[in-house]
């Protein structure tokens, strides 16, 4: 985390326990920890956020930039109408410009609390729209297809929050996530190179491996739920241990992700 500017995902459940557990860092060159997405959910939810941020700052080192405003609008005459009378949340979403490194959360599609449907967050019609367009996860609500493409749906603009290539400037770009119900967000976000390094656990990696060396189309981790057949994940309990090797296979001109044990 000896990085200038560090974007942060505040209301990652698993950056917060990630952040919770960290120790405070020594001689840092870190100058601010920036908020890379709005509020959502909940009071609650937002003051835990903010408290995430104030926290890895303070290990750091570093000066918090928060993003004070709600993460999905309903409109865009509503979110102009507030970043024009805002310019804390203007500068914020400036200083996204410079990010070094970022520490980010990965999401699959789909609406679950603490967030509620339209509460500071998409509604279940927009969610439905995403998946029927080809998304299979979320960065900082950004959503992926299977090929890691941005699925450039209208709601896109309703974000108040990073967007993709400004995440793409960092580096590294570190994604904490894991479980069956990411793997194919995950996936998606280092097929795509919007991720170069992955903090997960040995069922996930393990899983990401095998598709690599099998090859061919993206099985779903919970095939019963689908109507066409998909190979089942490997079953080898819940235990977060071990490590691999980078996987292979990436596109051409993409950063090729890096592998580390959680």
């Amino acid at each position: 985390m000896n990085a200038g500017v560090i974007g942060f995902t505040s209301w990652s459940r698993t950056l917060t326990e990630t952040v919770r557990h960290l120790q405070p860092l020594r001689q840092t060159n870190t100058k601010y920890v920036v908020e890379m997405v709005g509020d959502l959910g909940p009071p609650t939810q937002q003051h835990l956020a903010a408290q995430n941020t104030q926290q890895l700052a303070n290990l750091t080192g570093a000066e918090p930039v928060f993003l004070r405003l709600p993460g999905v609008l309903h409109t865009l005459d509503i979110k102009q109408t507030l970043l024009d009378h805002d310019r804390h949340a203007r500068a914020t979403l400036t200083k996204l410009n410079e990010l070094d490194f970022a520490l980010t959360g990965i999401g699959a599609v789909g609406i679950g609390p603490p967030l509620r449907a339209g509460d500071k967050f998409f509604t279940a019609r927009q969610v439905a729209r995403a998946k029927k367009l080809g998304a299979v996860g979320e960065l900082n609500l950004r959503y992926l297809a299977e090929d890691g493409e941005p699925v450039n749906a209208d709601i896109e603009d309703l974000v108040i929050g990073v967007t993709l290539e400004q995440l793409r400037r960092a580096d590294p770009r570190l994604g904490v996530a894991g479980g069956p119900s990411k793997y194919r967000a995950i996936r998606a976000a280092l097929v795509g190179g919007w991720l170069n390094a992955l903090v997960t656990d040995f069922n996930t990696a393990h899983w990401l491996l095998r598709i690599e060396i099998d090859g061919g189309p993206q099985p779903h981790p919970y095939p019963h739920r689908r109507r066409r057949p998909a190979a089942h994940p490997p079953d080898h309990g819940r235990k977060p241990a071990g490590t691999t090797s980078p996987p292979t296979g990436h596109p051409a001109g993409r950063d090729q992700p890096t592998w580390r044990r959680q």
